[in-house]
């Protein structure tokens, strides 16, 4: 009977140690937010391409999964489409840079059309018009100069501002300057928008229309350009061709959407991102992150923090954890301008995030205002000769002060105390001596 006790202790023993393990060894589930980049080229930019190189290398990880973004539910009731537009720019741009510009064609071509045709919910058009611009790049690339100038033209279109960053060849910057120029010379046309009231505002190309007549007729570039009847992200798109002096007219037909939405994933997210920049680990912040991990069933959020000072650039990972409910910083990934730097640091951010999940480090407790830049440190070997010529005499001595061993003071010192200590034994040998010779005389 103590047998058969001892056997089935052991067992449970085993079994739980097999659990153990195997939970151990699971594989975490990680939401990877949108680096927080604030501002305008080249640093939004750069940090697309840290977080597409995180991304590449934490979805190889055999440790986690990450959580798709077209999984998250929007109102609790249905999901958004997929962002067929983003993973084309994700890959069609990896193509291009492994010079697998066939590949890269296809890639760019499908992402715009099923742009075009229905768009997914996280789709923007942003992402579209950077497509347009490595499409544009690669024809060049393949030499179909005609299809490259077509395909600039139609990024003008929408972006007359847009600037190809130094990622791009230079021939290639400066082919599209030379289109973006001679197409911004063109003959304007306009767009006449029926079915609407009045005072309903349309965007054209993303951007609040301006009436130029007041039955609804707006200026615009030649070209192809995206109108959207309502400023309700979910009202219908449409997509228009305008000629040189010509007015082209569209009925919108649109129904804006007046209901009040329910709270969704995407607004606990800003709501986390805001928490995490005042007060990190306070039981509102916490309370909205382990909200969000039920919603996505995800185990951890990663956030990344674009900082800038000047040429220097820095992501702070910041990752929660569901478990503990605390928030922590993973570490600081500085990098330079430069794709190549910029690619490293983001393997790196990879890894650190997956250390994470494996072993949370709860000492890095995220503190409030944890982007403050820190204060500057002056130290003596950072000053040049010019600022040192110039700092205070009194300072200068006390920077300047030389090692106890040389100075004069102790040299002196240690000669009086050999002085006197050479003394006292001479005359202390001196009494000796005259104690031991003396004299005595006796009389009877």
């Amino acid at each position: 009977m103590i047998v058969n006790e001892n056997l089935s202790l052991r067992l449970w023993t085993i079994l739980a140690i097999l659990v153990g393990w195997q939970y151990a060894h699971a594989q975490k589930r990680v939401y990877l937010h949108d680096v927080q980049a604030k501002g305008e080229n080249p640093s939004v930019l750069l940090s697309k391409r840290f977080e597409t190189a995180a991304v590449k290398k934490l979805s190889a990880s055999p440790k986690i999964v990450l959580v798709e973004q077209e999984s998250i539910p929007t109102n609790g009731e249905a999901k958004p489409t997929a962002s067929r537009l983003l993973k084309a720019l994700v890959a069609g741009k990896q193509a291009y840079t492994e010079k697998r510009y066939a590949d890269a064609v296809d890639i760019l071509k499908n992402g715009l059309q099923d742009y075009q045709s229905a768009p997914g919910d996280l789709d923007s058009l942003d992402d579209y018009a950077e497509v347009l611009a490595y499409l544009g790049a690669v024809y060049l690339k393949l030499q179909y100069g005609g299809d490259a100038k077509d395909t600039f033209r139609r990024l003008v279109t929408i972006r007359p501002d847009y600037k190809l960053d130094r990622s791009f060849h230079k021939k290639v910057r400066k082919k599209f300057k030379k289109i973006r120029k001679k197409w911004r010379k063109k003959k304007p046309g306009k767009l006449k928008v029926t079915g609407l009231p009045k005072d309903q505002v349309i965007l054209i190309n993303g951007q609040p229309a301006d009436k130029i007549e007041k039955d609804g007729v707006y200026a615009v570039a030649r070209g192809e350009h995206q109108v959207r009847c309502s400023e309700d992200s979910g009202a219908p798109v449409a997509w228009v061709r305008v000629k040189s002096g010509e007015t082209v007219q569209h009925d919108c037909q649109a129904t804006v959407n007046t209901d009040p939405k329910q709270p969704n994933v995407d607004e606990s997210l800003k709501r986390f991102v805001k928490g995490l920049r005042t007060s990190p680990n306070d039981l509102t912040t916490v309370a909205v992150g382990r909200e969000i991990c039920d919603q996505l069933k995800a185990d951890f959020l990663a956030v990344p923090f674009l900082r800038t000072d000047g040429e220097k650039l820095e992501v702070i990972g910041v990752m929660f954890s569901k478990t503990s409910g605390l928030n922590v910083q993973i570490g600081t990934f500085g990098f330079g301008r430069d794709v190549g730097s910029v690619a490293a640091q983001g393997e790196i951010f990879a890894l650190s995030v997956e250390g994470s999940t494996v072993s949370f480090p709860f000492e890095n407790a995220l503190v409030p205002n944890f982007l403050a830049k820190p204060a500057s440190r002056v130290t003596r070997t950072q000053l040049s000769p010019r600022q040192l010529s110039k700092a205070p005499k009194g300072r200068a001595k006390a920077e300047t002060k030389p090692t106890w061993y040389k100075s004069w003071a102790f040299w002196t010192t240690a000669a009086v105390v050999v002085g006197g200590a050479s003394a006292a034994g001479y005359f202390l040998y001196a009494e000796d001596d005259s104690a031991d010779n003396f004299a005595l005389e006796a009389t009877w």
